[in-house]
């Protein structure tokens, strides 16, 4: 792993434009605006700490995990299967990383990764972030080929016999 950055706060999406009689219009709230000042801030320290270890050309996984809150115990640890969509939620991060130049350029190096959602305490919200430079290589049938972190599915088992 190249860096870890934990951001605290509640997670929310990266709003999308809107239009209104062909004119942009802001709808940014509150809440997206300090999310976006908590992230940008974690991503400027971690810029900090790993101080030229990411290098032109590297390819980087960026694994995500969001911790939203909830006051009800009996979803803390479950998975949170709700609205903000995870692919929204993942993009003002890899947004604001790219604006303050933590992975060294565009966001368009940032080659493979995971997002996953989760309830939690509301004293526990807010994001992990792992940067990873992507090893990975794949075989002529598009098979990741490093090593899987779970056991292989049958399927992935007897495509490989064939």
């Amino acid at each position: 792993m190249i860096v870890r950055v934990v951001v605290a706060g509640e997670p929310h999406s990266q709003p999308r434009p809107r239009f209104v009689r062909g004119r942009v219009i802001s709808n940014i709230s509150p809440a997206v605006s300090r999310w976006q000042r908590e992230v940008e801030t974690a991503c400027r320290a971690a810029l900090c700490a790993i101080a030229g270890r990411i290098t032109q050309g590297m390819a980087l996984r960026v694994d995500v995990t969001f911790f939203f809150p909830t006051k009800k115990s009996d979803r803390w640890g479950k998975p949170h299967t709700m609205k903000p969509d995870r692919d929204n939620c993942d993009k003002l991060i890899l947004d604001e990383a790219t604006k303050v130049g933590l992975f060294g350029g565009d966001d368009c190096r940032v080659s493979a990764g995971m997002i996953r959602k989760y309830w939690v305490n509301p004293q526990g919200q807010g994001a992990v972030i792992e940067i990873y430079e992507d090893t990975s290589t794949t075989d002529i049938n598009g098979v990741e080929q490093r090593e899987l972190p779970f056991e292989k599915p049958g399927w992935l088992i007897s495509a490989e016999g064939q």
